[in-house]
């Protein structure tokens, strides 16, 4: 990933030192700093330590195979937990659907298969999971006006801690046992999808 995308990591670390507006920024980090590099490096503090061993592996390759230093690879893998989404999911037995209502700074989406066992839509370079799917069940977030700002600041964020779920849960009840354990640093209404029985759990 680091080395297919290096030109799009590098353009997405400008980000960091660019004036963040205050309106944008999650209630959990506000009246931080104004850049959003200042305000990641507080982020990262309250993050890393329950950031999984999978995920921080992957950085860290990332950073290697880009030649991009390896901290500014993790604010920037940070970037979504500034903002918070409106998104949207409809669901029955035959489909899953979510709006991306949420601003990305990007254009662009990917796809990332992982070792057959499951798959994330993210941006370009960005390891993030805003909606995956594994052989098993299917995942996404729903932010809303009416979702309790998190006053917990330790734990992971959502977008690292659904990759963690779409790998090691094969049932919904797996899943929800592992939500449970992971240390969350916001509130985010999730919504999953048995793809084996067409369970669906909010």
């Amino acid at each position: 990933i680091g080395e297919m995308y290096k030109k799009e990591l590098s353009e997405s670390i400008k980000i960091l030192d660019n004036y963040v507006a205050n309106f944008l920024i999650n209630p959990l980090w506000k009246n931080i700093g104004y850049k959003a590099r200042d305000i990641l490096e507080v982020v990262k503090e309250h993050s890393w330590e329950y950031i999984s061993e999978e995920t921080k592996d992957e950085l860290i390759g990332i950073s290697e195979g880009s030649n991009i230093d390896i901290n500014d690879i993790i604010l920037v893998s940070l970037l979504p937990s500034l903002s918070k989404a409106h998104c949207t999911i409809l669901t029955d037995n035959n489909i899953f659907l979510r709006t991306l209502d949420v601003d990305l700074k990007g254009n662009r989406y990917a796809m990332f298969v992982y070792n057959n066992k499951y798959i994330t839509v993210t941006l370009p370079g960005m390891i993030w999971c805003f909606t995956g799917f594994s052989r098993n069940i299917v995942i996404g977030e729903v932010f809303n006006d009416n979702c309790i700002t998190s006053r917990n600041k330790f734990g992971s964020p959502f977008f690292f801690n659904f990759k963690d779920i779409l790998l090691k849960s094969e049932t919904l009840e797996e899943a929800k046992k592992l939500i449970e354990e992971l240390k969350w640093h916001d509130s985010v209404d999730i919504g999953i999808r048995s793809m084996k029985d067409d369970k669906i759990m909010f």
